[in-house]
């Protein structure tokens, strides 16, 4: 199925450009920050930018720390500037704090490492090694020792373990040993704490710090990710993924995948597992303070949330984040880390004074820069207006829109490219019928209307496209946006086996062969001239 060539889809997640947004947002909330202050009348501003790769990050009383690129950094609670603490680390990942040290780990799937240095920095010390930490080694710290978490191979049920080493080094003890794909690790004086398991087999664990039984304060968990502890309750998140049988596919089984992601809690000393929050978008790290509990949900449109400690009304603190990650709170804010184009170290609290001249010199770089993308961008859309204009089979190469064009230009842009699509489409381009079929499909620049993307979808049929003819006939098949009709996926199919898709003459096949009541939504096949 053609796929076109489009730039639009950016602008409805940016509306303002996003180095304006850090300008301004630092230009009003640098400085002097009340105490953390309740959902909704905060702001989100970053501490640091252009992190490449940001995994980590931990807070002590005076400042945040983070991994990324290869480093371990720090910066102030209330901005400034940025410190590297140790550079050339091999994929540093988790990372932990306490008075006078940092902690983390790195990346390997069997030479791995956890690390220690001074806060203030100084010479790196290597407290274990030869790990395997190609996907856990979360890490937590206490007073007498690091605890981190080992998933040796995922594909080998019961393979993972919780380890411990002396802050000062020394004798690395396995404290639990065949845990299946342990992720989150808590401790506190008494206890270490930490998720285990996949799919309907989560668990969440706890065992004296010192060795000793190993109990489960929680089972039957779907995909439990990170883990947090206070002195009552232990906190975890639950992406929440399960696997049922959907429908038969030439005698096999298909498998739906399903999404409830959880926020839970349970009492340190066992109990009835309490859920704080339901229907949650890949939530992800987790932290708590004395009146609530703080998470992320970590997707390219992600959140960052809280609840109260006992239940209640879930708040979103912040919105529109990419793929949010790695969260922690104190008393003046709650902080995480934004994975992606901007990679960015992110602090929400209150805040009472403007910032320093270096963010209003900022901020008028960001203005100056933004409307010369614009310029620029609007040209661009010109040229393609004149292009269309003169032929309508140029319509489907609109320009790409820049990140975080103005919420204005966003719109023109979109009212003109529905208009432009629509002229090449009239005109027979196929690539301008398929684009505005998915704009209409998912309300992409305009009002979504599904008939009138269907529509558009068996023009790109007829015109030629056999993929549009093969991804209608699912449609029918399946009743995904229509009635469900066989003979109309039959002919649909049809159409795509006379022109060229092989394997769609092998659906037709089967349809025929059960009467018309099954066939293959997925695959390939090698006969035929062209698939």
């Amino acid at each position: 199925m053609a796929t076109g060539r489009r730039g639009i889809g950016k602008f409805s997640e940016n509306a303002v450009p996003a180095q304006l947004v850090w300008a301004v947002l630092i230009l009003a909330f640098a400085g002097c920050f009340a105490a953390k202050v309740p959902p909704g009348r905060g702001r989100a501003f970053p501490l640091a930018s252009g992190q490449n790769g940001i995994e980590g990050i931990a807070l002590d009383a005076t400042s945040v720390y983070w991994t990324a690129g290869g480093k371990v950094m720090k910066a102030p609670l209330g901005g400034g500037p940025l410190v590297t603490l140790v550079s050339h680390q091999d994929t540093p990942r988790a990372i932990a704090v306490d008075a006078g040290s940092v902690y983390w780990t790195t990346q390997s799937y069997a030479d791995g490492t956890v690390m220690k240095m001074p806060i203030g920095g100084g010479t790196p010390i290597t407290l274990a090694k030869g790990r395997h930490c190609d996907v856990g080694c979360e890490i937590a710290v206490n007073a007498t020792g690091v605890y981190w978490t080992e998933t040796r191979d995922v594909n080998i049920p019961d393979s993972g373990a919780v380890m411990m080493v002396p802050l000062a080094g020394g004798s690395v003890t396995t404290l639990a040993a065949k845990q299946e794909y342990p992720r989150g690790i808590a401790v506190d004086a008494t206890n270490v704490y930490w998720t285990s398991g996949m799919y309907v087999s989560g668990a969440v664990m706890k065992m004296p710090i010192a060795g000793g039984p190993l109990v489960t304060l929680a089972s039957g968990q779907h995909v439990p990710r990170r883990i947090a502890v206070d002195a009552t309750s232990v906190y975890w998140t639950s992406e929440g993924i399960s696997w049922t049988e959907e429908a038969i596919e030439h005698g096999g089984k298909v498998m739906k995948v399903e999404h409830d992601g959880k926020v839970m809690k349970v009492p340190i000393g066992g109990g009835t597992p309490v859920t704080l929050a339901t229907g949650q978008d890949s939530p992800e790290s987790i932290a708590v303070d004395d009146t609530g509990v703080y998470w992320t949900n970590s997707d390219r449109d992600g959140k960052v949330l809280t609840v109260p400690l006992n239940g209640g009304s879930v708040s979103t603190l912040v919105a529109k984040q990419e793929w949010p990650d790695s969260i922690a709170v104190d008393a003046t804010g709650v902080y995480w880390r934004n994975r992606g184009a901007t990679d960015t170290v992110m602090k929400f609290t209150d805040a009472k004074q403007a910032g320093p001249q270096a963010a209003r010199a900022e901020l008028a770089k960001a203005e100056a820069d933004a409307k010369q993308r614009e310029v620029d961008f609007q040209q661009e859309i010109a040229a393609w207006a004149r292009g269309c204009e003169a032929e309508p089979k140029l319509c489907g190469f609109a320009p790409e829109a820049p990140p975080g064009i103005g919420e204005q230009v966003a719109k023109d842009f979109s009212a003109r490219a529905v208009a432009l699509y629509t002229k090449g489409c009239d005109a027979g381009d196929v690539d301008s019928c398929s684009i505005l079929g998915q704009m209409y499909e998912k309300g992409d620049g305009v009002a979504k209307d599904l008939p009138r993307a269907l529509a558009l979808f068996e023009k790109c049929c007829d015109k030629g496209d056999p993929g549009f003819c093969e991804e209608l006939a699912r449609k029918y098949l399946r009743g995904d946006g229509v009635a469900k009709d066989s003979s109309r996926a039959a002919a649909l199919y049809k159409k795509a086996c006379d022109r060229g898709k092989s394997g769609r003459c092998i659906d037709l096949g089967f349809m025929y062969e059960n009467g018309g009541s099954a066939a293959r939504i997925s695959g390939s096949s090698t006969c035929g001239a062209k698939a």
